[in-house]
């Protein structure tokens, strides 16, 4: 991530973080405020340590900075992430693309974020020409990626190469007299060797100089050094995309529909497509899918489909294996989908359990009595976290709805401020200091210490420090007893094939489903068996007739 000083970076900065940690976790002192002074300082870092620093009784779930530090980073880590958190484009984060891998070993990206393996590579020593080739770059990839879709995939043929040895050079290198004179060499030097992009950059810079008034004329070398390197990194772009059969008008235009490209999740081990995307890639390249279609019929607008259910049509298509990252402590990075950005439903339900749990802190101050409201909420959400589907997603505007249904029924339940912070000066994490902490949550879950020793068991192979062991050991607690308390809330986790992913311990329909697995295949080894004994006494018979 960059390290600049510069106050668009820092307030895009404080926007990632904002959105990131719960408002109440965030000290009221705590600023974005900090500059680096040494090249080695990390703007990130100076900012984010203050943070953890003043907010550690409240954010102790996170083992060091640097643990907080990738949470955000990870959470950020999706395309157009940018302009979907309203952050100012004048600074850009530098990040790299999200990415999954097919059944060949190669990796897959998201198109839209092409432009992130094509790096740019400014020269120091000319800051002036790299700023100027930085403005001219980025609307070259605004015209390339122009249209493409969040969600749409592309199969990278190998790591793209942009070593200096690859820049062309003129053995005659020309001077210019003046800027009319620059525009007039620029083309016909490039008149028969142009990648198609050369009369944009000039359009670029001339827009650049007359309408924006954001580079000079009185410098022709300096705009011909910018424009040279940004047409190098157009060439590269089209050798990669000509390697690859990637559609990138106009530096490489295919003529044939190439193979159809699909994304893959899983949670645990259900391998699913979101059911919707399947059906419009498989109509795109002509494949029937009328079955699937009435199957879907009624379910949720981004439900999923089994990948063992469409086996032998995905054989016909490149399967990009995405890695669905494990849950992040608050909010989970977004997926895009045709329609905008989505999660997990059962993700979406963490991280209304981690805004009750953490940053409301509900179950330390209400009693039985509260009990009303809080069923009357989640009798509410039932849309939303449906037990009897399979899983599916949500879409992230609907994710801010249930929070906003929430925040409305917080406020009638008249929480006080709790003032009681988790702290532990011990040196390792011991379950009786777990259980001394969960004294206080026995009044509104009374069996809270059943589930004390299975998260403890749990968390203490785990790394970390005692005061991130036992922030999320209490939290893991109060989820496995919510998700009893509430009905249908622990179908509703099962169903969604998150038991795992969100902590829960000794699940009862998990247990349920084992028992009747390991009975099946028990039984289906005793018919085995009696077929066995069955052809055995067969021979036998033969034999005696003989």
């Amino acid at each position: 991530m960059a390290s600049n000083a510069n106050p668009s970076f820092q307030s895009n900065l404080e926007i990632l973080i904002r959105k990131f940690i719960p408002k109440e976790l965030i000290p009221p002192n705590w600023k974005c405020d900090k500059f680096p002074v040494k090249k080695e300082q990390n703007i990130f870092i100076l900012n984010i340590k203050p943070l953890f620093t003043q907010g550690q009784k409240r954010l102790g779930m996170f083992k060091s900075v640097k643990d907080l530090k990738n949470h955000i980073l990870s959470y950020f880590n999706f395309p157009k992430s940018m302009e979907y958190l309203g952050m100012s484009p004048i600074f850009q984060f530098d990040s790299i693309p999200q990415n999954g891998q097919t059944s060949d070993g190669k990796t897959g990206i998201y198109k839209i974020d092409l432009n992130k393996i094509c790096p740019f590579l400014p020269d120091k020593k000319k800051d002036w020409t790299a700023n100027l080739a930085y403005l001219i770059l980025n609307d070259c990839w605004k015209k390339l990626l122009d249209g493409v879709s969040p969600h749409e995939m592309i199969v990278c043929p190998h790591s793209p190469d942009f070593s200096r040895k690859f820049i062309s050079t003129l053995e005659n290198p020309v001077s210019y007299k003046d800027y009319e004179d620059f525009i007039l060499q620029w083309k016909i030097r490039w008149a028969e060797n142009k990648n198609k992009m050369s009369e944009f950059i000039l359009e670029t810079i001339e827009k650049l100089t007359f309408v924006d008034c954001r580079c000079t004329r009185d410098n022709p070398k300096a705009l011909a050094e910018a424009a040279e390197y940004v047409e190098f990194v157009m060439d590269r772009v089209a050798y990669f995309a000509r390697e690859g059969a990637i559609n990138l008008p106009p530096l490489n235009t295919l003529d044939n529909v190439p193979k159809a490209i699909i994304r893959k999740f899983s949670v645990g081990n259900y391998n699913f497509v979101i059911a919707n995307e399947y059906i419009k890639v498989c109509e795109s390249h002509n494949i029937n899918v009328g079955k699937v279609k009435k199957t879907i019929r009624g379910k949720p607008e981004l439900t999923t489909i089994n990948c063992t259910k469409i086996e032998e049509i995905l054989k016909t298509m490149t399967v990009v294996t995405m890695n669905m990252k494990p849950l992040l402590m608050f909010a989970q990075t977004p997926i895009p989908y045709d329609g905008g950005h989505c999660i997990l439903a059962a993700d979406a339900l963490y991280e209304l359990l981690m805004d009750m749990i953490v940053a409301k802190r509900v179950f330390y101050t209400i009693g039985e009595e509260n009990w009303i409201k809080i069923n009357e909420f989640f009798e509410a959400m039932e849309l939303y976290f449906d037990e009897s589907e399979d899983v599916y997603l949500l879409d992230l505007q609907h994710v801010d709805g249930i929070k906003t249904m929430w925040e409305y029924y917080c406020h009638q339940l008249n929480l006080h401020r709790l003032n009681e912070e988790l702290e532990t000066r011990a040196t390792r994490f011991v379950i009786r200091v777990l259980k001394k902490k969960l004294e206080s949550l026995e009044l509104c879950f009374k069996d809270i210490m059943k589930y004390a020793k299975l998260i403890y068991l749990k968390l203490a192979t785990e790394s970390g420090s005692p005061q991130s062991q036992l922030h999320r050991a209490v939290i893991y607690c109060q989820i496995n007893c919510l998700a009893r308390k509430v009905p249908k809330i622990l179908m509703f986790i099962h169903n969604q094939k998150s038991c795992s992913r969100m902590n829960i311990v000794d699940c009862e329909y998990c247990n349920i489903t084992e028992k009747m697995t390991a009975e099946m295949a028990k039984m289906e080894t005793n018919e085995k068996k009696e077929e066995g004994e069955g052809s055995v006494s067969k021979k036998k018979h033969k034999k005696n007739k003989k």
